[in-house]
């Protein structure tokens, strides 16, 4: 299972990961714990889709590329399942 955490958030005896130095050195096992301690983050993916003409009517309808609902192509985020609208990601 999946497990996100804020790598700011991790700490090794006590010493903030963001201000360890290259002259620090820590066992992997040190390093391992220290992960596994650190909470995790309450996060959810994010959805790309795009807007999608469709010709009805005489005129352009935009519909939604995930849940096919209706919307204005100049909106950044689609009302009703929340997509980000800057196009589909073909690799992830």
């Amino acid at each position: 299972m999946k497990r996100y955490i804020d790598a700011n958030k991790i700490r090794i005896t006590a010493i903030p990961f963001e201000n360890i130095n290259e002259g620090v050195f820590f066992e992997l096992s040190d390093v391992r714990r220290a992960i596994e301690q650190t909470p995790t983050e309450d996060v959810e993916p994010i959805v790309h889709g795009k807007w999608i003409p469709r010709w009805v009517a005489g005129k352009t309808v935009w519909e939604c590329s995930e849940c096919r609902t209706s919307g204005s192509h100049t909106w950044k985020r689609c009302p009703v399942c929340e997509a980000k609208m800057d196009g589909e990601r073909k690799c992830e």
